[in-house]
Protein backbone atom coordinates (compact mmCIF):
# COMPACT_ATOMS: atom_id res chain seq x y z
CA UNK A 1 0.00 0.00 0.00
CA UNK A 2 2.84 2.10 0.83
CA UNK A 3 4.57 1.45 -2.59
CA UNK A 4 1.44 2.42 -4.50
CA UNK A 5 1.25 5.74 -2.56
CA UNK A 6 4.80 6.56 -3.21
CA UNK A 7 3.47 5.31 -6.76
CA UNK A 8 0.31 7.84 -6.95
CA UNK A 9 3.06 10.98 -5.26
CA UNK A 10 5.22 10.73 -7.52
CA UNK A 11 3.06 10.29 -10.91
CA UNK A 12 0.26 12.52 -10.09
CA UNK A 13 0.20 16.16 -12.15
CA UNK A 14 -1.34 18.37 -9.19
CA UNK A 15 0.56 19.32 -6.22
CA UNK A 16 -0.19 16.92 -3.04
CA UNK A 17 1.03 17.28 0.27
CA UNK A 18 0.61 16.34 4.05
CA UNK A 19 1.81 18.71 6.56
CA UNK A 20 1.29 18.83 9.93
CA UNK A 21 -0.77 21.82 11.79
CA UNK A 22 1.91 24.95 11.93
CA UNK A 23 2.57 24.45 8.28
CA UNK A 24 5.58 21.85 7.88
CA UNK A 25 5.63 19.22 4.90
CA UNK A 26 5.36 16.03 5.87
CA UNK A 27 5.38 14.32 2.33
CA UNK A 28 4.66 16.24 -0.89
CA UNK A 29 4.86 14.79 -4.39
CA UNK A 30 7.54 15.36 -7.49
CA UNK A 31 5.02 17.82 -8.98
CA UNK A 32 5.75 20.40 -6.52
CA UNK A 33 9.27 20.92 -8.11
CA UNK A 34 8.03 21.40 -11.81
CA UNK A 35 5.68 23.67 -10.79
CA UNK A 36 7.54 25.63 -8.16
CA UNK A 37 11.10 24.87 -9.30
CA UNK A 38 12.36 23.82 -5.47
CA UNK A 39 14.13 20.71 -4.87
CA UNK A 40 11.57 17.72 -2.83
CA UNK A 41 15.20 18.90 0.08
CA UNK A 42 14.09 22.04 0.46
CA UNK A 43 10.57 22.73 0.12
CA UNK A 44 10.81 20.09 3.40
CA UNK A 45 12.98 22.11 4.88
CA UNK A 46 10.38 25.06 4.98
CA UNK A 47 6.95 25.98 6.24
CA UNK A 48 4.25 26.71 3.57
CA UNK A 49 3.78 30.22 5.10
CA UNK A 50 7.33 30.84 3.82
CA UNK A 51 6.18 30.32 0.40
CA UNK A 52 2.46 32.21 0.54
CA UNK A 53 2.30 35.16 -1.03
CA UNK A 54 2.20 38.16 1.94
CA UNK A 55 -0.92 39.01 0.20
CA UNK A 56 -2.42 35.90 0.75
CA UNK A 57 -0.99 34.62 3.66
CA UNK A 58 -4.19 36.24 6.05
CA UNK A 59 -6.52 34.48 4.23
CA UNK A 60 -4.51 30.90 4.40
CA UNK A 61 -4.00 30.45 8.00
CA UNK A 62 -7.63 31.67 8.66
CA UNK A 63 -8.52 28.53 5.80
CA UNK A 64 -6.36 26.55 7.91
CA UNK A 65 -8.00 27.47 11.16
CA UNK A 66 -11.07 26.16 9.72
CA UNK A 67 -9.62 22.94 8.51
CA UNK A 68 -8.02 21.94 11.82
CA UNK A 69 -11.82 22.86 13.55
CA UNK A 70 -13.41 20.24 11.20
CA UNK A 71 -14.41 22.16 7.79
CA UNK A 72 -13.19 20.51 4.56
CA UNK A 73 -12.15 23.60 3.05
CA UNK A 74 -12.00 23.98 -1.12
CA UNK A 75 -11.13 26.40 -3.53
CA UNK A 76 -9.07 28.42 -2.07
CA UNK A 77 -6.76 30.16 -4.65
CA UNK A 78 -3.33 32.09 -3.33
CA UNK A 79 0.04 32.62 -4.44
CA UNK A 80 3.17 30.41 -4.07
CA UNK A 81 6.78 31.57 -4.70
CA UNK A 82 8.85 30.23 -7.72
CA UNK A 83 12.52 29.53 -6.66
CA UNK A 84 12.95 32.08 -9.97
CA UNK A 85 10.90 34.45 -8.33
CA UNK A 86 7.56 34.94 -9.53
CA UNK A 87 4.56 33.60 -8.37
CA UNK A 88 2.23 30.69 -9.37
CA UNK A 89 -1.32 30.72 -8.48
CA UNK A 90 -2.75 27.49 -7.06
CA UNK A 91 -6.32 26.09 -6.54
CA UNK A 92 -6.48 24.13 -3.05
CA UNK A 93 -8.69 21.99 -1.89
CA UNK A 94 -7.39 20.50 2.03
CA UNK A 95 -8.86 18.23 5.17
CA UNK A 96 -7.53 17.65 8.42
CA UNK A 97 -7.08 13.94 10.08
CA UNK A 98 -7.88 14.24 14.26
CA UNK A 99 -6.21 10.26 14.18
CA UNK A 100 -2.52 11.12 13.06
CA UNK A 101 -3.42 14.98 13.17
CA UNK A 102 -1.90 15.77 9.88
CA UNK A 103 -3.60 17.80 6.86
CA UNK A 104 -4.13 16.28 3.28
CA UNK A 105 -4.30 18.86 0.55
CA UNK A 106 -4.30 18.93 -3.25
CA UNK A 107 -3.72 21.72 -5.40
CA UNK A 108 -4.07 22.80 -9.03
CA UNK A 109 -1.90 25.33 -11.14
CA UNK A 110 -4.56 27.75 -12.43
CA UNK A 111 -1.63 30.23 -12.96
CA UNK A 112 -2.33 30.55 -17.13
CA UNK A 113 -6.48 30.43 -15.95
CA UNK A 114 -5.47 33.46 -14.02
CA UNK A 115 -3.77 34.95 -16.73
CA UNK A 116 -6.41 34.71 -19.10
CA UNK A 117 -8.94 35.69 -16.75
CA UNK A 118 -6.42 38.79 -16.51
CA UNK A 119 -6.38 39.46 -20.37
CA UNK A 120 -10.46 38.85 -20.31
CA UNK A 121 -10.54 41.31 -17.64
CA UNK A 122 -7.76 43.81 -19.33
CA UNK A 123 -10.12 43.91 -22.68
CA UNK A 124 -13.23 44.39 -20.29
CA UNK A 125 -11.58 47.56 -19.05
CA UNK A 126 -10.58 48.27 -22.25
CA UNK A 127 -13.94 47.80 -24.08
CA UNK A 128 -15.56 49.95 -21.05
CA UNK A 129 -12.74 52.72 -21.51
CA UNK A 130 -13.57 52.69 -25.45
CA UNK A 131 -17.49 52.85 -24.98
CA UNK A 132 -17.51 55.76 -22.77
CA UNK A 133 -14.61 57.55 -24.88
CA UNK A 134 -17.40 57.17 -27.82
CA UNK A 135 -20.53 57.59 -25.76
CA UNK A 136 -21.98 54.30 -27.24
CA UNK A 137 -23.24 51.71 -24.43
CA UNK A 138 -23.72 47.86 -25.48
CA UNK A 139 -27.00 45.84 -24.31
CA UNK A 140 -27.48 42.07 -24.99
CA UNK A 141 -31.20 40.57 -23.85
CA UNK A 142 -30.95 36.54 -23.50
CA UNK A 143 -33.61 34.80 -25.71
CA UNK A 144 -34.66 31.95 -22.86
CA UNK A 145 -38.48 32.49 -23.03
CA UNK A 146 -39.29 34.26 -26.41
CA UNK A 147 -42.75 34.43 -25.75
CA UNK A 148 -42.83 37.15 -23.20
CA UNK A 149 -39.42 39.33 -23.55
CA UNK A 150 -40.11 40.91 -20.37
CA UNK A 151 -39.09 37.78 -18.65
CA UNK A 152 -35.44 37.65 -20.63
CA UNK A 153 -32.32 38.49 -18.75
CA UNK A 154 -30.91 41.89 -19.70
CA UNK A 155 -27.94 42.76 -19.42
CA UNK A 156 -26.15 47.07 -19.82
CA UNK A 157 -22.74 47.68 -20.50
CA UNK A 158 -21.31 50.27 -17.67
CA UNK A 159 -21.75 52.87 -20.75
CA UNK A 160 -25.30 52.11 -21.34
CA UNK A 161 -26.07 53.24 -17.51
CA UNK A 162 -24.30 56.66 -18.03
CA UNK A 163 -26.17 57.00 -21.16
CA UNK A 164 -29.05 56.78 -19.19
CA UNK A 165 -28.22 59.02 -16.77
CA UNK A 166 -27.33 56.60 -13.97
CA UNK A 167 -23.97 55.40 -12.22
CA UNK A 168 -23.08 51.72 -13.98
CA UNK A 169 -25.36 49.26 -11.66
CA UNK A 170 -26.97 51.84 -9.61
CA UNK A 171 -30.58 50.31 -10.89
CA UNK A 172 -31.21 46.88 -12.04
CA UNK A 173 -30.80 46.43 -16.02
CA UNK A 174 -34.52 45.29 -16.38
CA UNK A 175 -37.56 45.75 -19.21
CA UNK A 176 -39.37 47.38 -16.19
CA UNK A 177 -36.66 49.81 -15.46
CA UNK A 178 -35.84 50.39 -19.35
CA UNK A 179 -39.19 51.18 -20.19
CA UNK A 180 -39.65 53.35 -16.92
CA UNK A 181 -36.95 55.49 -18.90
CA UNK A 182 -38.25 55.85 -21.81
CA UNK A 183 -40.61 59.19 -22.70
CA UNK A 184 -43.97 58.26 -22.50
CA UNK A 185 -44.98 58.91 -26.51
CA UNK A 186 -42.02 56.53 -27.34
CA UNK A 187 -42.59 52.99 -24.75
CA UNK A 188 -45.35 51.86 -27.30
CA UNK A 189 -43.19 52.26 -30.71
CA UNK A 190 -39.73 51.03 -28.55
CA UNK A 191 -41.89 47.54 -27.89
CA UNK A 192 -43.08 46.83 -31.52
CA UNK A 193 -39.76 47.42 -32.76
CA UNK A 194 -38.25 45.19 -30.55
CA UNK A 195 -41.03 42.54 -31.22
CA UNK A 196 -40.71 43.11 -34.74
CA UNK A 197 -36.96 42.05 -34.87
CA UNK A 198 -37.38 39.34 -32.66
CA UNK A 199 -40.60 37.80 -34.76
CA UNK A 200 -39.25 38.66 -38.22
CA UNK A 201 -35.50 37.79 -37.08
CA UNK A 202 -34.37 41.33 -39.11
CA UNK A 203 -32.74 43.87 -36.75
CA UNK A 204 -34.43 47.63 -36.93
CA UNK A 205 -32.63 50.34 -35.60
CA UNK A 206 -34.80 53.32 -34.28
CA UNK A 207 -34.61 56.27 -32.45
CA UNK A 208 -36.17 57.16 -29.15
CA UNK A 209 -36.42 59.50 -26.21
CA UNK A 210 -35.24 59.07 -22.77
CA UNK A 211 -35.81 61.05 -19.77
CA UNK A 212 -32.77 61.45 -17.43
CA UNK A 213 -32.83 61.15 -13.70
CA UNK A 214 -32.79 65.04 -13.68
CA UNK A 215 -36.03 65.64 -15.85
CA UNK A 216 -33.80 66.29 -18.87
CA UNK A 217 -34.87 65.07 -22.33
CA UNK A 218 -32.66 63.32 -24.78
CA UNK A 219 -32.59 61.41 -28.13
CA UNK A 220 -31.31 57.82 -28.54
CA UNK A 221 -30.38 55.91 -31.39
CA UNK A 222 -30.64 51.93 -30.55
CA UNK A 223 -29.14 49.86 -33.06
CA UNK A 224 -29.45 45.83 -32.47
CA UNK A 225 -28.85 42.33 -33.70
CA UNK A 226 -29.55 39.19 -33.69
CA UNK A 227 -27.07 36.93 -32.30
CA UNK A 228 -27.03 32.98 -33.72
CA UNK A 229 -26.08 29.45 -32.61
CA UNK A 230 -23.70 28.82 -35.93
CA UNK A 231 -24.95 25.24 -36.32
CA UNK A 232 -28.21 26.10 -35.74
CA UNK A 233 -28.72 29.29 -37.23
CA UNK A 234 -31.51 29.66 -34.07
CA UNK A 235 -31.62 33.30 -32.69
CA UNK A 236 -30.51 32.77 -29.18
CA UNK A 237 -30.16 36.63 -27.66
CA UNK A 238 -30.55 40.07 -29.27
CA UNK A 239 -27.96 42.74 -28.68
CA UNK A 240 -27.38 46.06 -29.44
CA UNK A 241 -25.73 49.69 -28.72
CA UNK A 242 -27.35 52.61 -27.72
CA UNK A 243 -26.07 56.34 -28.28
CA UNK A 244 -27.36 59.43 -27.37
CA UNK A 245 -27.65 61.95 -30.66
CA UNK A 246 -29.03 64.41 -29.13
CA UNK A 247 -26.81 66.70 -30.04
CA UNK A 248 -26.25 65.43 -33.59
CA UNK A 249 -29.97 66.07 -33.96
CA UNK A 250 -29.94 69.60 -32.51
CA UNK A 251 -27.26 70.27 -35.28
CA UNK A 252 -28.73 68.46 -38.20
CA UNK A 253 -32.18 70.55 -37.33
CA UNK A 254 -29.77 73.74 -37.47
CA UNK A 255 -28.26 72.83 -40.62
CA UNK A 256 -32.51 71.64 -42.01
CA UNK A 257 -33.62 75.05 -40.66
CA UNK A 258 -29.86 77.42 -41.52
CA UNK A 259 -30.78 75.40 -45.46
CA UNK A 260 -34.22 76.43 -45.60
CA UNK A 261 -33.84 80.31 -44.18
CA UNK A 262 -31.36 80.76 -47.35
CA UNK A 263 -33.67 79.82 -49.40
CA UNK A 264 -36.32 81.81 -48.48
CA UNK A 265 -33.67 84.40 -48.65
CA UNK A 266 -32.83 83.61 -52.29
CA UNK A 267 -36.03 83.53 -53.06
CA UNK A 268 -37.02 87.15 -51.27
CA UNK A 269 -34.33 88.77 -52.67
CA UNK A 270 -35.31 87.63 -55.89
CA UNK A 271 -39.06 89.24 -55.67
CA UNK A 272 -37.57 91.93 -54.03
CA UNK A 273 -35.55 93.05 -56.57
CA UNK A 274 -37.94 92.33 -59.22
CA UNK A 275 -40.72 94.32 -57.25
CA UNK A 276 -37.84 97.07 -56.95
CA UNK A 277 -37.51 97.38 -60.42
CA UNK A 278 -41.20 97.59 -61.31
CA UNK A 279 -42.02 100.46 -57.97
CA UNK A 280 -39.33 102.25 -59.98
CA UNK A 281 -41.33 102.30 -63.20
CA UNK A 282 -44.19 103.32 -61.31
CA UNK A 283 -42.82 106.13 -59.19
CA UNK A 284 -41.28 107.52 -62.27
CA UNK A 285 -44.59 107.90 -64.20
CA UNK A 286 -46.33 109.19 -60.94
CA UNK A 287 -43.61 112.12 -61.08
CA UNK A 288 -44.18 112.63 -64.61
CA UNK A 289 -47.75 112.47 -64.35
CA UNK A 290 -47.30 115.13 -61.28
CA UNK A 291 -45.39 117.74 -63.41
CA UNK A 292 -48.53 117.77 -65.89
CA UNK A 293 -51.80 117.66 -63.58
CA UNK A 294 -52.18 121.28 -61.57
CA UNK A 295 -51.93 121.10 -57.53
CA UNK A 296 -55.16 122.09 -57.42
CA UNK A 297 -57.18 119.09 -59.88
CA UNK A 298 -58.19 116.68 -57.56
CA UNK A 299 -56.47 113.78 -59.29
CA UNK A 300 -53.28 115.13 -58.22
CA UNK A 301 -54.12 114.21 -54.37
CA UNK A 302 -54.56 110.88 -55.71
CA UNK A 303 -51.20 110.63 -57.46
CA UNK A 304 -49.80 112.10 -54.13
CA UNK A 305 -51.23 109.12 -51.95
CA UNK A 306 -50.05 106.64 -54.55
CA UNK A 307 -46.28 108.17 -54.34
CA UNK A 308 -46.36 107.62 -50.65
CA UNK A 309 -47.60 103.99 -50.70
CA UNK A 310 -44.54 103.71 -53.83
CA UNK A 311 -42.60 105.21 -51.08
CA UNK A 312 -43.65 102.51 -48.13
CA UNK A 313 -43.48 99.37 -50.58
CA UNK A 314 -39.95 100.60 -51.35
CA UNK A 315 -39.17 100.21 -47.78
CA UNK A 316 -40.76 96.77 -47.74
CA UNK A 317 -38.81 95.60 -50.18
CA UNK A 318 -35.21 97.58 -48.60
CA UNK A 319 -36.41 94.91 -45.65
CA UNK A 320 -36.74 91.96 -47.93
CA UNK A 321 -33.49 92.74 -48.99
CA UNK A 322 -32.01 92.91 -45.45
CA UNK A 323 -33.31 89.73 -44.38
CA UNK A 324 -31.78 88.06 -47.71
CA UNK A 325 -28.75 89.63 -46.61
CA UNK A 326 -28.39 91.82 -49.87
CA UNK A 327 -29.31 95.05 -48.77
CA UNK A 328 -26.60 97.72 -49.41
CA UNK A 329 -25.07 98.34 -45.80
CA UNK A 330 -22.44 101.17 -44.78
CA UNK A 331 -20.35 99.43 -41.91
CA UNK A 332 -18.31 102.09 -39.81
CA UNK A 333 -16.49 101.55 -36.30
CA UNK A 334 -19.42 101.74 -33.52
CA UNK A 335 -19.64 101.84 -29.80
CA UNK A 336 -22.21 99.64 -29.28
CA UNK A 337 -23.27 101.56 -25.54
CA UNK A 338 -23.43 104.17 -27.21
CA UNK A 339 -25.53 102.84 -30.40
CA UNK A 340 -27.93 101.48 -27.60
CA UNK A 341 -28.51 104.79 -25.81
CA UNK A 342 -29.24 106.27 -29.00
CA UNK A 343 -31.74 103.75 -29.68
CA UNK A 344 -33.22 104.33 -26.35
CA UNK A 345 -33.87 107.81 -26.60
CA UNK A 346 -35.71 107.01 -29.64
CA UNK A 347 -37.64 104.48 -27.74
CA UNK A 348 -38.28 107.13 -24.96
CA UNK A 349 -41.88 108.06 -26.08
CA UNK A 350 -42.95 104.85 -27.34
CA UNK A 351 -42.91 102.43 -24.10
CA UNK A 352 -45.77 102.36 -21.94
CA UNK A 353 -44.74 103.84 -17.57
CA UNK A 354 -45.92 99.87 -16.89
CA UNK A 355 -42.66 98.97 -18.70
CA UNK A 356 -39.38 99.54 -16.70
CA UNK A 357 -35.94 99.14 -18.43
CA UNK A 358 -33.07 97.46 -16.57
CA UNK A 359 -29.93 99.19 -18.76
CA UNK A 360 -26.69 96.61 -17.58
CA UNK A 361 -23.82 98.00 -19.96
CA UNK A 362 -20.42 96.95 -19.58
CA UNK A 363 -18.18 99.99 -19.58
CA UNK A 364 -15.12 97.57 -21.35
CA UNK A 365 -16.29 97.31 -25.04
CA UNK A 366 -14.85 97.30 -28.13
CA UNK A 367 -15.41 98.91 -31.51
CA UNK A 368 -17.72 97.09 -33.87
CA UNK A 369 -18.24 97.79 -37.38
CA UNK A 370 -21.59 97.71 -38.39
CA UNK A 371 -24.47 100.02 -39.81
CA UNK A 372 -24.91 102.50 -37.43
CA UNK A 373 -28.46 103.10 -38.24
CA UNK A 374 -29.57 99.73 -39.05
CA UNK A 375 -28.13 98.61 -35.60
CA UNK A 376 -30.30 101.18 -33.87
CA UNK A 377 -32.77 99.46 -36.23
CA UNK A 378 -32.13 95.98 -34.68
CA UNK A 379 -32.32 97.61 -31.26
CA UNK A 380 -35.90 99.20 -31.64
CA UNK A 381 -36.91 95.75 -33.30
CA UNK A 382 -36.25 93.66 -30.41
CA UNK A 383 -37.09 96.37 -27.55
CA UNK A 384 -40.56 96.70 -29.51
CA UNK A 385 -41.41 93.58 -29.81
CA UNK A 386 -40.46 93.18 -25.76
CA UNK A 387 -43.26 95.58 -25.61
CA UNK A 388 -45.83 93.73 -27.17
CA UNK A 389 -44.80 90.85 -24.98
CA UNK A 390 -45.81 92.46 -21.90
CA UNK A 391 -48.95 93.90 -22.72
CA UNK A 392 -49.76 93.90 -19.14
CA UNK A 393 -46.10 95.59 -18.44
CA UNK A 394 -42.97 94.13 -16.78
CA UNK A 395 -38.99 94.28 -16.68
CA UNK A 396 -36.96 94.88 -20.24
CA UNK A 397 -33.65 94.11 -19.53
CA UNK A 398 -30.28 95.39 -22.08
CA UNK A 399 -27.49 94.14 -21.63
CA UNK A 400 -23.68 94.59 -23.18
CA UNK A 401 -20.92 92.60 -22.51
CA UNK A 402 -17.68 91.53 -24.61
CA UNK A 403 -16.60 87.81 -24.96
CA UNK A 404 -12.90 87.24 -24.94
CA UNK A 405 -11.03 85.67 -27.65
CA UNK A 406 -8.66 83.52 -27.97
CA UNK A 407 -5.36 82.03 -30.45
CA UNK A 408 -9.07 80.96 -32.89
CA UNK A 409 -11.36 83.41 -32.33
CA UNK A 410 -11.89 86.88 -32.13
CA UNK A 411 -13.60 89.05 -29.32
CA UNK A 412 -17.16 89.62 -29.55
CA UNK A 413 -19.20 92.19 -28.32
CA UNK A 414 -22.20 91.11 -27.23
CA UNK A 415 -26.21 92.61 -27.11
CA UNK A 416 -28.68 90.47 -24.93
CA UNK A 417 -32.22 92.13 -25.08
CA UNK A 418 -34.75 89.90 -22.35
CA UNK A 419 -38.31 90.81 -21.62
CA UNK A 420 -40.33 89.04 -18.94
CA UNK A 421 -43.70 89.06 -21.08
CA UNK A 422 -45.96 85.85 -22.52
CA UNK A 423 -42.67 83.49 -23.65
CA UNK A 424 -43.10 81.39 -26.77
CA UNK A 425 -43.37 77.59 -27.50
CA UNK A 426 -40.83 75.48 -29.54
CA UNK A 427 -42.97 75.53 -32.45
CA UNK A 428 -43.16 79.52 -32.95
CA UNK A 429 -39.43 79.80 -31.72
CA UNK A 430 -38.79 77.41 -34.95
CA UNK A 431 -40.37 80.32 -37.39
CA UNK A 432 -39.86 83.92 -35.96
CA UNK A 433 -37.15 84.43 -38.24
CA UNK A 434 -39.19 83.78 -41.63
CA UNK A 435 -40.20 86.61 -43.56
CA UNK A 436 -43.88 87.20 -43.12
CA UNK A 437 -44.65 85.32 -39.76
CA UNK A 438 -46.24 87.17 -36.81
CA UNK A 439 -48.15 86.11 -34.21
CA UNK A 440 -50.24 89.78 -33.99
CA UNK A 441 -53.06 90.45 -35.10
CA UNK A 442 -54.34 90.56 -38.64
CA UNK A 443 -52.78 94.23 -39.78
CA UNK A 444 -50.87 94.68 -36.55
CA UNK A 445 -47.52 93.94 -38.37
CA UNK A 446 -46.04 92.52 -41.92
CA UNK A 447 -43.74 89.88 -39.88
CA UNK A 448 -40.03 91.60 -41.05
CA UNK A 449 -39.11 92.57 -37.88
CA UNK A 450 -37.15 89.49 -37.11
CA UNK A 451 -36.20 88.13 -40.49
CA UNK A 452 -34.98 92.13 -41.02
CA UNK A 453 -32.68 91.85 -37.82
CA UNK A 454 -32.24 88.24 -38.84
CA UNK A 455 -30.53 89.36 -42.12
CA UNK A 456 -28.47 92.81 -40.71
CA UNK A 457 -26.62 90.62 -37.82
CA UNK A 458 -25.49 87.64 -40.37
CA UNK A 459 -24.52 90.23 -43.09
CA UNK A 460 -22.63 92.05 -40.50
CA UNK A 461 -20.71 88.90 -39.58
CA UNK A 462 -22.79 88.30 -36.33
CA UNK A 463 -25.25 85.60 -34.82
CA UNK A 464 -28.05 85.58 -33.39
CA UNK A 465 -29.78 83.31 -30.96
CA UNK A 466 -33.18 83.15 -29.07
CA UNK A 467 -34.25 81.40 -25.52
CA UNK A 468 -38.04 81.06 -24.50
CA UNK A 469 -40.74 79.32 -22.92
CA UNK A 470 -44.18 80.14 -22.23
CA UNK A 471 -44.64 81.84 -19.46
CA UNK A 472 -40.86 82.57 -18.90
CA UNK A 473 -40.13 85.48 -20.88
CA UNK A 474 -37.81 85.79 -23.73
CA UNK A 475 -33.77 87.14 -24.37
CA UNK A 476 -32.53 87.55 -27.82
CA UNK A 477 -28.85 87.35 -28.19
CA UNK A 478 -26.45 88.99 -30.88
CA UNK A 479 -23.04 88.45 -31.35
CA UNK A 480 -20.98 90.82 -33.15
CA UNK A 481 -17.34 90.54 -34.01
CA UNK A 482 -15.00 93.10 -32.29
CA UNK A 483 -13.26 95.17 -34.99
CA UNK A 484 -9.47 94.27 -35.54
Amino acid sequence: MNESLNRFFEICLDLLAIGTADGRFIKISSSWTKVLGWSREELMGMKAGELIHPEDLAEARRCVKNILSGEAVGHIENRYRHKKGHWVWLLWTGVYSPEDQLIYAIAKNITNLKQMEEKVKQSERRLNDAQKLSGIGSWELELLNPESLEANPLHWSDQVYRVFGYEPGEIAASFENFFKIIHPEDRLKVKWATERTLHSHQAEKIEYRIILPSGAERVIQDTPWLLRDPETQKVYAIAGTVQDVTEQRRVMKQMVESQKMESIGRLTAGIAHDFNNMLAAIYGNLALMARHIPSEHPAYRQIASIQTTARRATDLTAQLLAFSRQQVLTPTEQNLNSLVTEALEILSGTLEENIRIDLRLSPHMGLIEVDSTQMIQIILNLALNARDAMPEGGLLTIETSEVPGDATRRPYALLKVSDTGHGMDPTTMEKIFEPFFTTKEPGSGTGLGLSTVYGIVNQSGGTISVKSQPGQGTTFEIFLPVSS
